[in-house]
C-alpha cells in the first residue's frame, strides 16, 4: 500500500513538474510590457524553458535522445539567470569579477559539451557548477536586499525569485554531483531521486510565478 502511494506521488510530481512552467510563462507573457528589465529576462528564461520542456517530452515519446537540449538549456539558463541578477545588483558588487566568473562558466560549459561530456550524455559537471554559482548569486541578492531594507521596491519579486533559485539549486547541486553514482543504482532509485528533483522544480517555478505576479504591480 505504501509502495503504491509513493509510486503515485512520484508520478504526480513528475507530471506537475513538467507542466507547471506554463504558469510563469503565461504570467510573463501577459504582463511582459509592465515588467522592468530583470523580470523581462526571467520571462524570456521561462518561455525558453517551457519550449525546451515540450520539445524534450515529444522527443522522449519518439524515443529520441533529448540530452542535447539539456546542454543548450544549461547555457541558456545560466546566462539569463545571471543577467537577471546582474541587472538587480547594479553597482553593489564588483561587476568585473562576477562577469569574469560568468564568462568562465560559459567557456567551461562549451568545452565540457564539446570535449568532455558528449551532448548525448547528462552534463552533470556543468550542471553542478551552475548550481554552485547560482547558490552564490542568490545569496548575494539576499545580501543586497538586506542592505536596502524591507521597504525596497525589489523586496517582493526579486526575493521570491531568488528564494526559488536558492532552494532549487541547493537541492539540485547534490543530485548533480552524485548523479554518476546514482544512475548505475537501478531504475527504481533513479525515479525516486528525480522525483525529489521534480519537487524542487515545482518550488522554483511557483516562486518565479509569485515573483512575476507581484512584479506586474510595480
Amino acid at each position: 500500500m505504501i509502495a503504491c502511494m509513493l509510486t503515485l506521488l512520484q508520478e504526480i510530481l513528475l507530471f506537475v513538474s513538467a507542466w507547471i512552467i506554463i504558469i510563469p510563462s503565461l504570467i510573463g507573457t501577459i504582463y511582459y510590457t509592465r515588467f522592468d528589465a530583470g523580470l523581462r529576462v526571467i520571462t524570456i528564461h521561462v518561455l525558453i524553458a517551457c519550449t525546451i520542456e515540450i520539445t524534450s517530452t515529444l522527443m522522449g515519446k519518439w524515443k529520441l535522445n533529448n540530452l542535447p537540449l539539456l546542454h543548450f538549456y544549461t547555457l541558456s539558463e545560466f546566462i539569463l539567470l545571471y543577467l537577471f541578477f546582474d541587472i538587480f545588483w547594479r553597482d553593489r558588487f564588483p561587476k568585473w569579477l562576477l562577469r569574469c566568473i560568468a564568462a568562465g562558466f560559459v567557456i567551461f560549459s562549451l568545452i565540457n559539451s564539446l570535449f568532455i561530456q558528449s551532448i548525448f550524455v547528462f552534463n552533470n559537471y556543468a550542471r553542478a557548477l551552475e548550481a554552485f554559482l547560482m547558490i552564490i548569486f542568490s545569496l548575494l541578492s539576499f545580501y543586497k536586499l538586506s542592505m536596502e531594507g524591507p521597504d525596497s521596491p525589489w523586496a517582493g519579486p526579486v526575493a521570491w525569485i531568488s528564494a526559488g533559485i536558492l532552494v532549487y539549486f541547493s537541492g539540485a547541486f547534490t543530485l548533480f554531483v552524485l548523479s554518476n553514482y546514482i544512475l548505475p543504482m537501478g531504475y527504481r532509485l533513479n525515479i525516486q531521486i528525480w522525483a525529489v528533483h521534480s519537487f524542487l522544480s515545482i518550488v522554483l517555478y511557483i516562486s518565479i510565478s509569485i515573483g512575476l505576479w507581484r512584479g506586474r504591480m510595480r
